[in-house]
């Protein structure tokens, strides 16, 4: 039995990964504005903010910038924490707990045996079932050859009766014992054919009950064995006496696969993840693809149950080595545009429903209103209003 993406280091990462992230959420947004596809700082196409003394006091100045192209990403931001694939092991039977014969941190091979249960009973009951499946194949062998010489002899007994018969007269006293002898033999044959088939039918019935016996037990056995799924390290033992009574359906051992990766991070519902565009972790300066893990339903349910940290994992496409530990931003976009006119967030004001710019016109401020498209957090789209180049005034 396996449990994949263990609750524990799962959410022990993700503990990690909340605590180790310094930066704001308008911080890391500022950042990611800034990165291409290439995770590099990218120039930015809008112009360069300009300071103007505001009233004739040189020390009151208000800020400008103009309107420039950019890419638009609307995305969904979250920090999360690099970790390997990861399954709980488990004993598909239970048993009497022998030995671990690996330890934490030891690479494993795919198939090798990890734990074991004393599996000497199921052994030995194996052993006695072997023997009975031999005995009886031996004795049905045995008086099956025994039957059939016999019956052997029988039908060339009565073929050498009926030779008899054709030579004797009809109606005389050798003639009536020929015919006796033969009809005597003739039943003797029939015995002899339905001992077969008795003997025959009561074999194939046992062999077949004490060879399922006997793969059930050798199940057992296997049973009680755990072997790695994969080839991989082993990060947790479950602490066990030797001796103890195991439960089935308890993790006793958690093992990583350290060549496929995943980021672990906040939780997302899975409705809003589907609608994403791209997914990808961002580390280091660089982005890596990545594909959504859906929580299973049974493992939202405990996690809810006990209290615990939602979760989110995502699988990230690539060959090169990753830190397991490091922390990560989880960034699921949405929505983009390219090359569209961009306006600062901080040059942008409501009134009711409307938005509105103050645009610079010679000396003067002039208020001009604005239809915006899409969001990212710090810039919105401009689809009305202002043209590339118009100078606005920001906060």
């Amino acid at each position: 039995m396996r449990k994949r993406l263990s609750l524990a280091l799962m959410t022990g990462c993700l503990a990690v990964c909340l605590t180790g992230c310094q930066l704001s959420w308008q911080q890391i947004g500022e950042r990611l504005s800034g990165l291409g596809e290439s995770g590099e700082q990218q120039e930015q196409p809008a112009g360069q903010v300009r300071e103007l003394e505001v009233g004739g006091n040189p020390f009151t100045v208000e800020q400008t910038v103009a309107l420039g192209r950019k890419d638009i990403k609307r995305r969904e931001i979250s920090s999360g924490s690099i970790t390997p694939y990861i399954e709980e092991l488990s004993f598909q039977d239970s048993g009497i707990f022998l030995e671990y014969r690996v330890s934490v941190g030891d690479k494993v091979r795919a198939g090798q045996v990890l734990a074991l249960t004393d599996t000497e009973a199921y052994e030995d009951q194996a052993k006695e079932l072997q023997e009975q499946i031999g005995e009886l194949e031996e004795n049905y062998n045995y008086q099956l050859k025994s039957l059939k010489n016999e019956l052997e002899k029988q039908e060339v007994w009565l073929e050498h009766l009926y030779g008899l018969l054709e030579d004797a007269v009809y109606g005389t006293w050798e003639y009536t014992d020929l015919c006796v002898q033969a009809g005597n033999t003739d039943g003797e044959i029939k015995r002899k054919e339905l001992e077969i088939r008795q003997l025959t039918e009561t074999y194939e019935k046992e062999l077949p009950y004490l060879e399922a016996n006997l793969a059930r037990c050798r199940s057992k056995i296997g049973q009680n064995v755990i072997v790695a799924p994969f080839a991989g390290v082993i990060l947790e033992l479950r602490s066990v006496e030797n001796g103890a009574r195991i439960n089935e359906s308890s993790p006793y051992i958690v093992i990583g696969d350290t060549s496929r990766y995943y980021a672990v991070g906040d939780y997302m519902r899975d409705y809003n993840v589907k609608k994403a565009e791209r997914i990808y972790v961002f580390m280091n300066g660089r982005e890596y693809d990545a594909q959504y893990i859906p929580l299973d339903d049974d493992v939202y349910s405990k996690l809810a149950q006990m209290g615990e940290t939602l979760y989110s994992a995502y699988r990230i496409d690539t060959e090169e080595e990753l830190p397991f530990g490091h922390t990560a931003l989880v960034v699921v976009q949405y929505e983009s545009r390219e090359n569209v006119l961009a306006v600062p967030e901080t040059a942008v004001r409501k009134d009711g429903s409307r938005y509105y710019c103050y645009r610079q016109k010679g000396d003067q401020k002039e208020k001009v209103y604005i239809e915006t498209g899409l969001y990212d957090g710090i810039y919105y789209e401009v689809l009305g209003g202002l043209e590339e180049g118009d100078v606005v005034y920001i906060e």
